[in-house]
């Protein structure tokens, strides 16, 4: 038998953030509408923003949408943060930001070789 989570010397509260900064949710601490309205990544967890974007629109994200965070800051998951847009939009929205990052970060090496 299986020791309960709460537990085990591992758990976190039900909260974890992965790699790339997002805040992750134990779906024990889920509604089961809210667990068949989101999609669980890595078997039992699902993203904060995925989450409160289904709240702040009382339905599932559309296929072919995900959530964009507007001021770019994945830990911020307020839903006055969270916009759903789709795919080609947000690769356009970060592609304006690589390329802006970018022109700063060519400039500044550039001014770094004339040294």
């Amino acid at each position: 038998m299986r020791p309960n989570k709460e537990k085990h010397h591992n758990w976190k509260g039900g909260k974890l953030e992965d790699a790339k900064g997002y805040i992750l949710i134990h779906k024990s601490l889920l509604t089961q509408d809210e667990i068949n309205r989101v999609n669980l990544c890595k078997g039992h967890y699902v993203r904060e923003h995925r989450l409160e974007m289904v709240r702040k629109l009382g339905r599932p994200i559309e296929d072919g949408k995900v959530v964009h965070h507007i001021d770019k800051n994945p830990k911020n998951n307020n839903q006055d943060n969270l916009v759903e847009v789709s795919k080609y939009e947000h690769r356009v929205l970060h592609r304006n930001d690589r390329k802006h990052s970018y022109g700063i970060f060519r400039s500044v090496t550039l001014e770094a070789e004339k040294s």
